[in-house]
């Protein structure tokens, strides 16, 4: 049996940790607010960026404007214009996950830094 042995003075405190917010805080995630940050003495809510429903919109508008395109199907090629406008829609959904996925990780990130235990 080997047995390792770690001294303490062999590693570095790393003392911001400490420097956060001792409080219990709950999170509760919502459809209308992306997140509400709950405390015995203050609520507070983090709303979606306004970007990501600007591009939302703008999906949404540029699936109503082509809705008529011949996308192929049951035997029928898709017309070429029916292919461009698949790829402007992906490149457009993927603008709109990549945003969301950094707002995601700039917030938790963000409440990492200020709060010490979650539930």
């Amino acid at each position: 049996m080997l047995a390792l042995v770690l001294k303490p003075k062999n590693y570095q405190f790393i003392h911001y940790l400490d420097e956060r917010s001792q409080q219990l805080k709950g999170i509760d995630v919502g459809i209308k607010q992306f997140a509400t940050i709950g405390s015995s003495e203050e609520n507070s809510t983090i709303s979606l960026p306004e970007l990501i429903k600007k591009e939302q919109f703008k999906l949404a508008k540029f699936q109503w404007r082509n809705h008529n395109k011949q996308l192929g199907g049951l035997g029928k090629k898709p017309s070429k214009n029916g292919i461009k406008y698949y790829k402007k829609l992906a490149k457009c959904q993927s603008r709109i996950a990549n945003i969301r996925k950094d707002f995601l990780e700039k917030t938790t990130t963000n409440l990492a830094g200020k709060i010490k235990q979650v539930c």
